[in-house]
């Protein structure tokens, strides 16, 4: 009966680390299929620095990693440069209808009892940079 009990409490003690300590981490790739270099400014949690991602033509790149539970694309998020010119800063309440808020796919999702990662897929098309025309309009 006393090892039962030692037991129990052992894997209530396991149980209760592992809550505590889950990791969730939201990763964020897109692909660009526009006929326009693109650039991605993800902006850094200090305001003294911003990262910028190229985004190469038909290649797969992360943009963003972030360790917060995975709902989606995270709400702070940069921006989509086209040509060095024109930016695009797409935010959850956009009415476009294509938006990365809305037109993502969950690519992967690794759960395991202490991690959670999501890996998240967009793809830049002309839609996009046509957005960032309209945007750039207002």
């Amino acid at each position: 009966m006393k090892k039962l009990s030692v037991l129990s409490l052992i894997l209530i003690f396991v149980c209760i680390g592992c809550h505590y300590d889950s990791f969730w981490s939201d990763v964020v790739y897109v692909t660009n299929e526009t006929s326009h270099n693109v650039k991605y400014i993800k902006n850094s949690y200090s305001s003294d620095y911003n990262i910028n991602i190229e985004l190469p033509y038909g290649q797969k790149t992360q943009i963003d990693e972030s360790d917060q539970p995975g709902e989606g694309i995270p709400p702070i998020f940069g921006s989509f440069i086209f040509d060095d010119t024109l930016t695009l800063k797409y935010s959850v309440n956009d009415t476009f209808a294509k938006n990365i808020y809305r037109n993502y796919e969950i690519e992967k999702r690794v759960d395991t009892k202490c991690n959670h990662v999501y890996y998240y897929y967009y793809t830049l098309t002309e839609e996009d940079y046509q957005n960032a025309l309209q945007q750039n309009q207002r």
